[in-house]
């Protein structure tokens, strides 16, 4: 069993030990030390220690410093997992403490839904920093018996999980998580089109200042090319290229900003992506054209600008594409209601004369006996038992002409009940219909790479 930890506030010789032994050389991390003893950083979050309100633990045989109790507890909760790897993969790591995590279960109940013989579910999970958290929360929840499957976006940080009811639930899978020190919440379809909104305006942001001073470099690049062939006074070919170094730097080192950190991280994990290639070709041009300005030469800030410019469109219009398949998503599922008027739960017998009960969907079960007027949508799949009327199935078909359902005939949520009550024994709930699954179908191919994105990756 570790042993406890140390009061609050270590003596003079502890604190000393704690600065010379504090174990801050995991993940290559270096200790800024100065005058009076240097720095103490937390050995989890690598925030820094205060003298008063340090926490220190001997567990291990080496001495370790935390800034509280809670960093302590998940530091002894990785290590107790085997996930002790975790903190010599960390890399871009923000310092900051661990908020207290914690997760209502009944605020999950929208997100959880059948997924064949098991349950799956999608959350965002705030508070990752690097990729590092993307591999310990996969393999911590891997670990829980009855998890079948983790997948964890490191960009949008969306989870999605799948588990066997009978061996493990979502009220697990949250307190696991919560004790690692991450917030798990729910994933719904406003949150995900938020985040493409903020992303699309970033790059909208990005793209017009680029395209701004690329416009106004390009009017100087102009005049140094007609003078590479015409001629022209030195003092105005070297004015032209301190212009246009003015004018390209804001482009690459603003506007071209995702791309250097997005490659710099790529590469310090060994991965070689699309945005390594972009930030090789701009800043290569733009550094060759600075020392072409210092050192006199033909320069080509034109290029690293219209490198960045070009590229920034490009993610634009992707951007504006997954926001308007984001706004069909957010359409299709308007289309499902969220009630349904139950005449009798699967194997009872009909209770007509006591009238049907309004229930929640997730109240509705296969073989269910669900009732639907005119005007009405279908709230779930199933099939006529009793009743004729037309049915408008446009959504799913595109068909114009209302199709006449009748009993046998297989009906479908979120089509419209035109004229005629139905009367519709359930055969597919939750995430089984066949809206869920168009709506499923959306979102994980908005959620995957391209193939040819996947190719261009491995071949860089």
């Amino acid at each position: 069993m570790a042993p406890e930890p140390r009061d609050r506030g270590p003596k003079d010789k502890d604190w000393q030990e704690v600065v010379h032994h504090s174990g801050l050389r995991r993940g290559g991390l270096q200790v800024g030390r100065g005058p009076d003893g240097g720095r103490v950083l937390c050995a989890h979050c690598l925030s820094e220690i205060v003298r008063e309100d340090a926490v220190v633990d001997d567990a291990g045989g080496e001495t370790m410093p935390f800034c509280c109790s809670g960093c302590l507890a998940i530091y002894r909760l990785i290590h107790g997992e085997g996930l002790g790897d975790f903190y010599s993969r960390r890399h871009g790591w923000r310092p900051g403490p661990p908020e207290t995590a914690t997760a209502d279960p009944s605020l999950f109940s929208e997100v959880v839904r059948q997924a064949g013989a098991g349950m799956e579910a999608d959350l965002l999970i705030a508070g990752i920093r690097c990729a590092s958290c993307v591999w310990l929360i996969e393999r911590a929840l891997s670990r829980l018996n009855g998890v079948e499957d983790v997948r964890l976006n490191y960009a949008t940080h969306r989870a999605r999980i799948r588990w066997r009811p009978e061996e493990t639930s979502i009220e697990e899978i949250l307190r696991r998580i919560c004790s690692l020190g991450y917030t798990p919440k729910p994933y719904t379809g406003s949150i995900y089109r938020e985040g493409l909104d903020r992303e699309r305006k970033d790059l909208l942001v990005r793209f017009g200042t680029a395209a701004f001073f690329t416009m106004q470099l390009m009017l100087y690049t102009v005049a140094l090319y007609a003078g590479y062939f015409q001629g022209m006074d030195p003092l105005y070919k070297k004015a032209f290229q301190f212009i246009s170094w003015g004018l390209a730097t804001p482009v690459l080192f603003y506007s071209g900003h995702p791309f250097l950190r997005n490659s710099f991280r790529g590469v310090r994990r060994g991965l070689f992506g699309m945005d390594v290639l972009v930030a090789i070709g701009s800043f290569s041009a733009y550094a060759y054209s600075v020392y072409a300005v210092l050192t006199g030469g033909e320069v080509y800030f034109d290029t690293a600008s219209m490198i960045v410019t070009l590229v920034l469109l490009g993610r634009l219009l992707e951007a504006g594409a997954r926001v308007r398949a984001g706004e069909a998503v957010a359409a299709l599922m308007t289309l499902q209601p969220k009630e349904a008027r139950l005449l009798r739960k699967a194997g009872e017998r009909r209770t007509d004369d006591s009238g049907p009960l309004t229930l929640p969907l997730r109240e509705i079960e296969p073989g269910d006996v669900v009732s639907v007027l005119p005007g009405e949508k279908i709230p779930l799949d199933g099939l006529v038992i009793d009743g004729v009327s037309e049915v408008d199935e446009s959504m799913l078909t595109g068909e114009s002409s209302p199709g006449r359902k009748q009993a046998g005939a297989e009906v479908f949520a979120g089509t419209v009940n035109l004229n005629g009550r139905l009367v519709v024994e359930v055969k597919r709930t939750g995430g089984d219909t066949v809206l869920s699954q168009i709506v499923k179908a959306v979102e994980d191919a908005q959620a995957r790479k391209a193939p040819l994105q996947a190719v261009a990756d491995r071949v860089v």
